[in-house]
């Protein structure tokens, strides 16, 4: 009977071991792709952070002298001053469109749904193919923004040549496709519970004071959470700005950050340093640079905004 016993455990050992190796394999695939090209990549980069490195010569091991030129470059600090504006310009415009249209979108009227498709759509538009519409849309002369200022009488401005205008227009771009945004902030309006705003009513409070004392407490959390994401992808701004500028060059491969630099974004830098400068280097450098900025900010808002954010709502 012992025999049997023992005969029967090491069976189940022989299953479960086979299942943890069979895990494993089914896994490696990922483990192996994410050990290659996330975990070297990382490590290679900060290695290469002090090299004097280039796609035709080998890593030369210069110490800290990446950092000293990334610190000491103008372009870099007007860079990253672009960047910041755009960053919290964007973040504040963008969660402020978005609630705007949860709360429309959440009240009942006819057409509601064909409403939430079409403030959702622009977001599953490609950037590529949405940074151009804009581009055309934005146009000094022919573009339709502008002719519609013109209609009303107001002053039309020459959003992408100008360079008191670059950063509002890429500011404008960037709040078209808050769909996502949106429908997560709907979700959150919908799970504050309608017995909290009955209590309010019964207690006297108007609509505004719903909205300040009950609302914005209620979902606090989710848009920190979004403005935390804002944050984070604002700092790696690169793919429309690179678009317009392309597109102000007629396609040609110039290095320049728009009229007087003004779109000259950190990422943006960051790339030029890289590929056509050649100074890998130097790109890798300003990329760890990138990654501290952003934890940096991160950490400060979570300290900032921790009392004051409501973690959790309650069931009715």
């Amino acid at each position: 009977m012992d025999q049997q016993k023992r005969s029967a455990k090491k069976r189940h050992r022989g299953i479960e071991q086979r299942a943890v190796i069979n895990g494993w394999l089914f896994a490696s695939p990922w483990l192996i792709g994410f050990a290659i090209f996330t975990v070297y990549a990382v490590c290679a980069s900060f290695y290469y952070s002090f090299t004097k490195f280039s796609p035709v010569l080998a890593p030369k091991w210069i110490g800290f002298e990446n950092y000293r030129k990334v610190f000491t470059d103008p372009i870099t600090w007007q860079a990253l001053q672009n960047t910041l504006i755009y960053t919290f310009s964007h973040m504040a415009v963008n969660i402020t469109f978005s609630l705007c249209l949860a709360l429309l979108i959440k009240k009942d009227f006819r057409g509601k749904t064909a409403a939430r498709v079409l403030f959702f759509l622009p977001s599953v538009i490609p950037l590529v193919a949405g940074t151009m519409i804009w581009i055309f849309m934005l146009d000094a002369s022919n573009g339709i923004v502008n002719k519609f200022l013109g209609f009303l009488g107001l002053y039309r401005p020459n959003w992408l040549m100008d360079m008191n205008w670059t950063k509002p227009a890429v500011i404008l771009i960037s709040a078209w496709g808050v769909g996502t945004t949106m429908m997560i902030l709907l979700a959150a309006l919908n799970e504050v519970p309608a017995s909290y705003y009955e209590a309010a009513a019964i207690d006297g409070a108007n609509g505004a004071q719903r909205f300040w004392h009950i609302t914005i407490p209620s979902i606090s959390n989710v848009m920190f959470y979004q403005m935390v994401l804002m944050v984070i992808n604002g700092f790696q701004y690169f793919t429309q700005v690179n678009i317009i500028l392309s597109a102000m060059q007629g396609g040609l491969n110039y290095v320049t950050g728009g009229p007087g630099n003004s779109l000259m974004m950190y990422p943006l830098y960051l790339y030029y340093n890289a590929f056509p400068y050649m100074d890998m280097g130097r790109g890798a450098a300003m990329a760890w640079l990138l990654f501290l900025i952003i934890a940096g900010i991160t950490v400060i808002m979570l300290r900032v905004v921790r009392k004051s954010v409501t973690y959790s709502v309650g069931g009715e």
